[in-house]
Order: structure tokens, then C-alpha cells, then sequence
């Protein structure tokens, strides 16, 4: 068993994982970093009413003074956890016996990278598509807030609304601050059936086939992006027969506020993710006594919220429920 003193940084190994990619991930899109230097702390967070009083005059008084303008901020907290997987080379993966593409410590790290970023879409997702995540009147049936006036599936292609849905949807949001976009995310089920309803691909001129991204994104002013999810999880416990799910809930639709760019006290968000500035580390050791040959250890560290992610403007994200 390796003690502390024998666990060594590898920065090549860190420089691997830091550079790993899954195109498939949604999570870094609608809840995405924000970068601390502390473990647990205060920040400061933008409301809804900032910045659109219009009531501070700007012409300058008789003595030569500008009016102040005074905002409401509210505050929150985060705290981060020490986070970490690990796994080991076996004598016969380090001497050649089994041939990889990348190195048998770059698997193991690829391999660890692949469990930490699901946990963490997981744990993103089940903040994301909460009732509870959402303000008072920012989460709703589809078709509740629409033509049908009452819950009705986007499956229902006679009396369903898609189209009514998300207008009804970005006209809720809070009107955009300075440098805020507006991404949609939905499981790949529901936007199968957001691409293929009727009043969609008439909006189109189409009379048959699937609506693309692109067409959505020109019916829905104001909506800057959709991302989708096909990402699946395996719900049977160890040792039983293998049981998948989406990661993203195959009956909700929702719409999240994000910074353009880099989060600030100032920027317009639904939610964010709280990292540590001293990122991934990948520490490494020899056990000796672990299988034939003996073992190398390797360990992906890091430092991050225990619930993936922080509510931090509960209106600036809006979701659909019973879509499906």
C-alpha cells in the first residue's frame, strides 16, 4: 500500500488529463467553470433588476457631481471537495505483454478521466433538470403556457406546441445582460421529437423528414445554441446485468443563461462550476507486492463542488417537463 510520502506528481500524466476531451459531454456548456483560489468562500451574484432601474439621471448637477448608481447584489457560498480515482498498471500491461495505442499509464488515465467527467455530467445533470433548481413559475408541463392551455406532449402532433413552448419560454427569461447567450439542452428523444413535429417542419416548408439544428435555431430569436445528449448510464449495481439510461432526462427541455465568456460578479448565469485554480493532478507510485511484477499506481486529483453544480440566478434558466 503506498503511503503519501510515495505518491510523486507526474506532469506529463497531468498535462494528459488536462488535455482530455469527450465531445459528448453537455455539462461544461450549460454550467460552466468558474475558477477559484480558496477551498470555501462568498461571492457575489447578479440579480434580475441590476442594471434596469433607467431612473439615474446622468446630466451632471449645477457643482459639477455625477449621480451614484446603486444596485441590489445578493451573495452566496461555495465550498469544494477533494476529489479522486485511481488505478494501477500491472506488471504485464508495463512490460509489453498487452499492446495499447497510448502508453499503459496514458490508459489509465484516459480511463480515469472517462468515470470522472460521467460522475461529474451526472452530478450536473441532476442539478440541471430539478424542479427545485428553477424559480417559482420557471418550471411548467409543455403545452401548460401554450396553444393547448394545459399539459400536452410534444409526442402529440395534432395538438401539441413546440413552437409556442419555447417562444413562450425565451420571452420568460430575463432579458439578456451584456455578453449572455441562451443554450437549449434536451436529451437526443426529445429533440427527435422537437425536429420531427408537424408545426415544425411546416415552419420550414417541409412536409416530411427532420427538422436540422440550424432550422431550430432560425425559428427561436433569441436562442444562441441547443446542445443534445446521447450520454448513457449504467443504473445496475456491480455484478449485475447491465442496465443503461440517459444521463439527461428523456422527458425535459430547458433553456440556461451563460456568460459569453470568462464568469464574473457581473455576468448573467443560471448556474456554474466551481474549480479550483490548481486543476487536475496526476500522481503516480510502485507497489511492489501488488500482482505479478509488481504495480504502478496512478491517481487523478481535483478539487471540486460536491454537487457538480451551484444555482447561482434561479430565473435565468427556464424548463419544460412532461415533453415526452
Amino acid at each position: 500500500m503506498a503511503t503519501p510520502e510515495a505518491l510523486s506528481l507526474s506532469q506529463p500524466l497531468t498535462d494528459f488529463a488536462t488535455a482530455y476531451q469527450n465531445g459528448a459531454l453537455i455539462a461544461p456548456l450549460v454550467s460552466p467553470d468558474i475558477t477559484v483560489t480558496v477551498l470555501s468562500g462568498t461571492f457575489e451574484k447578479r440579480l434580475r433588476r441590476t442594471g434596469k432601474s433607467g431612473q439615474f439621471s446622468d446630466v451632471i448637477s449645477a457643482d459639477g457631481t455625477a449621480n451614484e448608481v446603486s444596485y441590489d447584489r445578493d451573495t452566496d457560498t461555495f465550498a469544494l471537495v477533494p476529489r479522486a480515482l485511481k488505478a494501477y498498471v500491472t506488471g504485464l500491461e508495463s512490460n509489453g505483454s498487452i499492446v495499447t495505442a497510448l502508453s499503459p499509464e496514458e490508459e489509465k488515465v484516459n480511463v480515469l478521466m472517462s468515470e470522472i467527467m460521467l460522475a461529474h455530467e451526472m452530478r450536473v445533470a441532476a442539478v440541471i433538470t430539478a424542479t427545485g433548481s428553477y424559480a417559482s413559475g420557471y418550471h411548467f408541463a409543455a403545452g401548460a403556457n401554450s396553444r393547448p392551455a394545459a399539459a400536452t406532449k410534444w409526442s402529440d402532433w395534432t395538438n401539441g406546441d413546440p413552437i409556442g413552448d419555447v417562444k413562450y419560454m425565451l420571452r420568460k427569461l430575463p432579458s439578456r445582460a451584456n455578453g449572455t447567450r441562451r443554450i437549449a439542452w434536451c436529451s437526443d428523444a426529445v429533440f427527435d421529437a422537437l425536429c420531427e413535429h408537424p408545426a415544425v417542419l411546416a415552419k420550414m416548408g417541409m412536409d416530411k423528414g427532420s427538422a436540422t439544428k440550424e432550422h431550430i435555431l432560425s425559428i427561436f430569436r433569441g436562442l444562441d445554441d441547443i446542445v443534445v445528449s446521447d450520454l448513457e448510464k449504467d443504473t445496475a449495481n456491480e455484478g449485475a446485468t447491465a442496465s443503461f439510461s440517459r444521463v439527461w432526462d428523456a422527458t425535459k427541455f430547458g433553456i440556461v443563461s451563460v456568460p459569453a465568456g470568462q464568469p464574473s460578479t457581473s455576468s448573467m448565469m443560471f448556474a456554474g462550476t466551481f474549480r479550483h485554480s490548481d486543476g487536475l493532478k496526476v500522481r503516480r507510485w510502485r507497489e511492489e507486492g501488488r500482482g505479478y511484477g509488481g504495480s504502478e499506481g496512478v491517481q487523478v486529483e481535483h478539487l471540486a463542488l460536491a454537487a457538480g453544480s451551484k444555482i447561482v440566478q434561479n430565473d435565468a434558466g427556464i424548463m419544460l417537463t412532461s415533453v415526452l
